[in-house]
């Protein structure tokens, strides 16, 4: 069970505070709710106690956890990512259950726009938006075990990502 003031991390709206317990009546059944203000919504999130597992509510990781975790941006595209990068279907909606995927989107959509830069064209809107979303999920699990900015946050992950083309790399890996 989690406790007011402490951060938790939901898989859609990232880090977020428990400001409070509430009691409400879900199908004329009375529940006992965590109150979440996220770090990246101006919304309030009330998740029932009872299904906070199901929903996917966690801890942050540990920091050392997290530093592990970006040195998967520093890493180069092997050559079956590279092939994905050409035939991805990269999901519209990302959540952070798994925040290895959520960083293995953020690397594939960083690849995909330094080689679009390369070709004179850029990200599609809807590709620039989850990429700056799965920046911002990542960022918020960073404020809430360092207490730093969102923007430092960001900061963080966006200085982890490297450009490594590979010898087999060739400067479009698409066939547009």
């Amino acid at each position: 069970m989690f406790s007011v003031g402490q951060y938790v991390i939901h898989p859609r709206f990232g880090a977020g505070e428990i400001i409070d317990l509430a009691h409400i009546l879900i199908c004329d059944q009375k529940k006992t709710c965590y109150v979440i203000n996220p770090l990246l919504e101006e919304i309030i999130i009330k998740i029932p106690v009872d299904t906070a597992n199901t929903v996917g509510l966690r801890l942050p990781l540990p920091v050392d956890k997290i530093i592990t975790l970006l040195e998967i941006l520093k890493e180069p595209l092997l050559g079956d990512q590279q092939d994905f990068l050409r035939t991805a279907k990269i999901p519209q909606e990302i959540n952070l259950t798994d925040p290895t995927n959520v960083l293995n989107i953020i690397k594939f959509l960083f690849y995909e726009k330094i080689y679009r830069q390369q070709e004179g064209k850029s990200l599609s809107l809807s590709k620039r938006r989850l990429y700056t979303l799965a920046i911002s999920l990542i960022a918020s699990e960073i404020v809430a075990i360092k207490q730093c900015s969102i923007e430092e946050a960001c900061f963080t992950v966006r200085n982890s990502l490297v450009f490594q083309p590979t010898p087999s790399t060739s400067t479009s890996v698409y066939n547009i």
